[in-house]
């Protein structure tokens, strides 16, 4: 599957330390087999409506992050369309 990593993030507001410590990210390269590569956002949405992995459905990721983003604050309209 993904490679599951922890991240500290940093936000355009953030200074000297990250706002966020220890994200979970999961991170798919081209060796991958469930690499799906670029995808227009109709296909993008489609492959996420139906995957799960060991940390529940990806759909629920999606919305998890995008309420996360919405909290701190920070833009990312690839998560919103």
């Amino acid at each position: 599957g993904y490679e599951r990593t922890e991240v500290d993030v940093w936000t355009a507001h953030s200074d000297a330390e990250p706002r966020i410590r220890g994200a979970v990210l999961y991170v798919a390269t081209p060796d991958n087999y469930e690499y799906c590569g670029p995808l227009t956002n109709e296909a993008c949405a489609k492959q996420i409506a139906g995957s799960v992995g060991p940390s529940g459905p990806n759909f629920e990721y999606l919305y998890n992050l995008a309420d996360a983003l919405r909290h701190i604050k920070a833009e990312d309209p690839h998560v919103y369309d």
